[in-house]
This record gives C-alpha cells, sequence and structure tokens, in this order.
C-alpha cells in the first residue's frame, strides 16, 4: 500500500521519484539521470521513509541505458 505523507504534499514515492528526477539520483554526477540511478534512489529514500513498509520495486527489462532527465545547472 502507498504511503500519503501531507508534510510532502505528495505521497512517499512521488516525492522521492520527483526529487530523483530533479538530479538527487545522478549518483556518477555526469548531468543525467538513469533509469538504474532512479531505482536505486528511490528505492532506498521510500524504504527507509516508511520504516521498510514500502519497498518499490523495478520490473521489466531494458537494453541500453535509458535517460530519463538532464539536471539543470547549478544543482
Amino acid at each position: 500500500m502507498s504511503r500519503e505523507e501531507p508534510s510532502l504534499n505528495h505521497g512517499v514515492f512521488t516525492y522521492y521519484l520527483l526529487k530523483a528526477l530533479r538530479g538527487e539520483a545522478d549518483t556518477n554526477r555526469d548531468g543525467y539521470v538513469s533509469v538504474p540511478e532512479t531505482y536505486a534512489y528511490v528505492s532506498h529514500e521510500v524504504s527507509r521513509a516508511t520504516d521498510h513498509k514500502q519497498q518499490p520495486m523495478l520490473k521489466g527489462e531494458q537494453s541500453g541505458e535509458i535517460i530519463l532527465g538532464k539536471v539543470a545547472k547549478g544543482k
């Protein structure tokens, strides 16, 4: 079940997904946010924030690197 958190103005998953896409997930600091970086960030943060009650899963297969976004300069 998805946990809603009024203090975040979103559900926990949505909150951390948006943070990931804004650049928090760019762990290799190449200026791009990829699917694996996003999943790693979101799954860790959501699990931590919900005391491991909500654990996002990655399903499906991908070939090559899929970029979800470019980090704005100054981030």
